[in-house]
């Protein structure tokens, strides 16, 4: 299964909730305006926007339900 979310419909979230993963912070990129964070789940690296810098941890990544497309076999 394969799954496609724009970078800026990546939410962080404090608590699991349906459609949320567990990440670890992997690193951070100042963009001017903005900061893209870096996460890592079991070797999966996923960006997020957000408008301040996260400190070092784990964090739980909101996948919107409707801005999320799964595609169940290979294109």
């Amino acid at each position: 299964m394969k799954c496609v979310i724009r970078i800026g419909s990546v939410g962080i979230a404090d608590a699991p909730g349906e459609n949320r993963c567990q990440a670890a912070l992997a690193g951070a990129m100042y963009l001017g305006g903005h900061w893209e964070h870096i996460f890592d789940i079991g070797g999966t690296t996923i960006r997020a926007q957000h408008s301040e810098r996260l400190r070092n941890g784990d964090y739980w990544l909101d996948f919107p339900a409707d801005r999320l497309w799964v595609f169940n076999r290979s294109c």
